[in-house]
């Protein structure tokens, strides 16, 4: 008789053979950077991403091309941290954001969405930081970014340029800096663009 460890196999077998009805991430996939999560797309096509709290958040149809917005972990010595892969249908990665970040008292929080017209992506953004003694007084800032989809990639959208010395104007030249390793198209993300991601600029805060 066949034990159920045989039928769990095949299924798995079975759902990597054929392209899967959603996007779906299996712990543990061997890569070239050792054990990644890997992220089965719709049509076949996969990326890897570091397996620490991985998880497919939404899958986003825009017009341009569909989506898939899968969160990690990328903590730091002195900060949790999760990251915000936006993947496309080809596995290409499309934009890497900051989603979360946390360290004592200070925290940063993402909440995302797509909206109506199908082409941009808003990211409402918290950052607090309670302050550290004389000359450093507590602060609180909230903004939206938007980034656009369109048959390139994702690229940045602001509604108006960010004001100078504020958290978004940090994060908007930190995107800017990091855009050359999305239009490279790479299907897992560049361990240069992680370690950009593990210091500036909440460290500095």
């Amino acid at each position: 008789m066949l034990g159920r460890r045989f039928f769990l196999t095949a299924s798995a077998g079975f759902l990597l053979a054929d392209a899967p009805m959603r996007p779906m991430l299996l712990p543990g996939a061997e890569s070239g950077a050792g054990r990644d999560a890997l992220l089965v797309l719709p049509g076949g096509a996969r990326c890897f991403c570091p397996p620490q709290r991985a998880r497919v958040l939404a899958d986003l149809p825009f017009r341009a091309g569909a989506v898939v917005a899968v969160r990690f972990a990328c903590d730091t010595p002195q900060a949790t941290q999760d990251l915000l892969a936006l993947i496309g249908a080809d596995g290409a990665l499309l934009a890497l954001e900051r989603l979360s970040w946390q360290h004592g008292r200070a925290s940063f929080v993402t909440r995302f969405a797509m909206l109506p017209d199908r082409e941009h992506l808003s990211l409402e953004r918290v950052a607090m930081f309670p302050g550290g003694g004389p000359g450093r007084p507590s602060r609180h800032e909230s903004w939206t970014d938007y980034l656009r989809r369109d048959a390139s990639g994702m690229s940045d959208a602001p509604v108006r340029p960010a004001l100078a010395g504020t958290m978004q104007a940090a994060l908007s030249a930190e995107r800017t800096r990091l855009a050359a390793f999305t239009s490279r198209g790479a299907p897992n993300i560049p361990a240069p663009m992680l370690a950009a991601l593990c210091s500036a600029p909440f460290e500095q805060n």
